[in-house]
C-alpha cells in the first residue's frame, strides 16, 4: 500500500486548521494514519468524504468522560500526539447493507435481505441515529422535543440588562468560570444597538479569546501596513506557508488587524477560572487568576455596553460569585 509524508506547521491553537487538512487529504485519497514533529503520515486509500475532529490531548486527559462522550458518537479514535485525532464518515447513506459493504440473506426476498443485512451490519452508532431520527420526527413527540430543546437553551443562556446605569457607563465585573464539559463558554457584552464584544473560552484549542468583531467601529486597519519585521518574521519562520503567519494565527483578521485576540490557558492550568474584567466606554482589560493572563483592547462603540450575557455550548458549565461594581470619579 502507497503512503506519503507531509511537512505542515500547525500551532496547538490551529486545531480547525488540522481538520481541514486531514480532511481535504482524504478528499484526495489519503488517510491519516500520525503525526510527529509536524510529519503527518499518510496511507493511500479510497478518495472518501470522511471528517476529522481534532481535540486538545491534555484536556481530554483531564476530561475522561468528553473522551468517551466522542467515542459513543461513533467518531473512530486515530490515535495522540500533541493532539488527539478522531474521524468518521460524513453521512452514513453508503453504508445502507444493500449497495456497499456485507448483504446478507435474500433467498426469501427482500424483506429478508434487509432484515438481515440491516441487523447484523450495522453498528451500534447507525441503529441510535435510527431510532433518534423517527423518535424526533414522530407527530406525538416532535412538540415535546422542541419545548424540551427550548428550555434546554434557556439553562444555557442567561441575559442580565442595564448592569451600568451611571453617566461614565464603566464597571468591574468579576466572577469564577468553571467549564467543566462545556467547549465553549463565556459572556457577551453588548449595547442597545446590538454592539457586542465576545469573551469565552475555547476549551477545546485551549485559549481565552477577546472578539470584537461587531464591538461598533471596526475598521481600524483599513489603511494598516505591515511593519518590515512582520515580514521577515513571515518569511523565516513559513516560508511554505503562502499567507502570513499573523493572519493564520490570528482570529477575524481583517484589513492587516486582529479583531479578536487570544491568550492560551496553559497561563493558568486550572479548572477554575476567576475573571476580573474592567469595562469603560473605549476599552475593555481583562485580568485571569490575579493576572496570570492580562488583557486590553481598545474598543469603538456608538452606544456603551450595559448589558451581559452568559452563555456556553450547550454542555455543563458554571458562573459563580458574579460581582458587578459601577466605576465613575
Amino acid at each position: 500500500m502507497n503512503s506519503k509524508v507531509q511537512f505542515r506547521m500547525f500551532t496547538i491553537f490551529d486545531l480547525d486548521k488540522v481538520e481541514d487538512y486531514l480532511h481535504e487529504m482524504h478528499l484526495k485519497g489519503w488517510k491519516f494514519k500520525s503525526n510527529r514533529f509536524g510529519f503527518f503520515y499518510f496511507e493511500q486509500c479510497q478518495p472518501d468524504d470522511v471528517v476529522y475532529c481534532v481535540w486538545n490531548t491534555s484536556y481530554l486527559r483531564k476530561n475522561e468522560v468528553d473522551l468517551q462522550r466522542i467515542k459513543d458518537r461513533g467518531w473512530e479514535f486515530v490515535g495522540n500526539c500533541s493532539y488527539s485525532v478522531f474521524r468518521k464518515a460524513n453521512n452514513l447513506s453508503r453504508i445502507d447493507g444493500i449497495r456497499y459493504g456485507v448483504r446478507l440473506g435474500g433467498e426469501a426476498g427482500f424483506d429478508e435481505l434487509y432484515i438481515k443485512t440491516r441487523t447484523e451490519g450495522f453498528g451500534s452508532e447507525v441503529k441510535r441515529r435510527i431510532i433518534t431520527g423517527n423518535y424526533i420526527l414522530s407527530k406525538e413527540l416532535s412538540g415535546d422535543c422542541y419545548e424540551n430543546s427550548l428550555k434546554a437553551r434557556s439553562r444555557v443562556e442567561k441575559d442580565v440588562e442595564n448592569v451600568s446605569s451611571n453617566k461614565e457607563n464603566a464597571f468591574e465585573l468579576e466572577m469564577d468560570v468553571m467549564p467543566a464539559q462545556a467547549t465553549k463558554t463565556g459572556i457577551i457584552l453588548y449595547n442597545n444597538k446590538g454592539e457586542k464584544v465576545d469573551i469565552y473560552f475555547d476549551m477545546k484549542r485551549g485559549r481565552l479569546v477577546m472578539d470584537r468583531t461587531e464591538s461598533g467601529k471596526v475598521d481600524f486597519g483599513e489603511q494598516a501596513e505591515p511593519h518590515k519585521i512582520e515580514k521577515e518574521f513571515d518569511l523565516h519562520k513559513h516560508p511554505e506557508i503562502k499567507e502570513p503567519f499573523r493572519k493564520l494565527n490570528s482570529v477575524n483578521y481583517k484589513n492587516d488587524f486582529a479583531l479578536g485576540t487570544w491568550a492560551p490557558l496553559t497561563l493558568c492550568d486550572a479548572d477554575t477560572y476567576h475573571l476580573d474584567i474592567f469595562v469603560d466606554k473605549c476599552s475593555i482589560e481583562i485580568f485571569v487568576n490575579g493576572g496570570r493572563i492580562a488583557m486590553t483592547n481598545l474598543v469603538f462603540p456608538t452606544q456603551p455596553y450595559t448589558s451581559i450575557k452568559f452563555y456556553s455550548d450547550g454542555n455543563k458549565t458554571a458562573f459563580k460569585n458574579i460581582k458587578v461594581s459601577e466605576l465613575g470619579l
